[in-house]
């Protein structure tokens, strides 16, 4: 459809070579940022929200927003560190790094999720982009 597919990956924006993706992506992680701060300008890094129910079991079309959790699309394993780039379908490319595009139709998509934690507080960011995810929750609307 004449678009290109941005093919950063995780460990490319790690600033500890010795770090895994299984490192930053445990909820016990207590070491300091170890991200850089041109994560948060990667099309593929992205916050989602935590509701504290699960939607489909409720009646309720009305859910709070209890947190939320850093993510970065890539089919990048967790024993990955920076330079390694291993990909849970054995191959070293990036051809679809975290997406499944079928008939021009993305199918589906795998989500790393990590402490946040590992951010960098502060960065320049593209607009819409929550750079202290420790800070109070701000509700941005983007297009």
């Amino acid at each position: 459809l004449g678009r290109s597919l941005n093919d950063d990956v995780l460990t490319c924006f790690m600033t500890n070579p010795a770090m895994t993706i299984a490192e930053i992506a445990s909820p016990s992680y207590s070491g300091g940022a170890v991200l850089d701060p041109e994560i948060y300008n990667s099309p593929r890094f992205c916050y989602v929200p935590v509701i504290s129910v699960d939607p489909s079991t409720g009646g309720s079309s009305h859910y709070s927003i209890t947190d939320i959790r850093p993510c970065f699309i890539t089919s990048e394993a967790n024993e990955s560190s920076y330079n390694s780039q291993l990909f849970t379908d054995g191959t070293p490319d990036t051809t679809m790094n975290g997406t499944d595009i079928q008939s021009n139709k993305v199918v589906s998509m795998h989500v790393v999720f990590f402490n946040k934690k590992a951010l960098p507080a502060a960065g320049a960011a593209q607009a819409g982009v929550i750079l202290d995810p420790n800070g109070p929750l701000v509700p941005v609307l983007s297009d």
